[in-house]
């Protein structure tokens, strides 16, 4: 894919990494929604391992289904997919690779939600 279109960074608090306990609270973990032909597509970095699965057609409010659902949805202008020397295999670094995202210094998802964002901190 060339150029750039939308994507969805999508975070929620429900990870299960041996560091949990280190992260925001809210943004325990992180998955890409993209489009591909008729579908939204996710593409999960899970336990260091890639899911993808199709989710829902095109046509579908899939970011109004995830907030409903109380993740937190960022659109993302993806661009083409980023190919590192070395990446690290947690969600964050499958997201920045898949979107298209140069920022090596970001490892957790409230990291990347912030630089997604572009915000200071929200109030605990």
């Amino acid at each position: 894919m060339t150029g750039s279109t939308k994507a969805y960074a999508v975070f929620h608090e429900h990870g299960s990494h041996c560091l949990s306990g280190l992260l925001h609270p809210d943004f325990q973990h992180v998955f890409v929604l993209i489009p591909a032909e008729t579908m939204w597509i996710m593409v999960d970095g899970r336990d260091g391992c890639v899911v993808i699965d199709p989710v829902s057609p095109l046509d579908f409010d899939i970011k109004n289904f995830y907030e409903e659902q109380g993740f937190t949805v960022v659109a993302v202008e993806k661009r083409d997919v980023v190919s590192y020397p070395m990446t690290i295999t947690n969600c964050v670094g499958m997201a920045k690779v898949v979107l298209g995202i140069n920022a090596p210094w970001i490892f957790t998802p409230y990291q990347l939600y912030r630089k997604l964002r572009d915000a200071p901190d929200p109030p605990r």
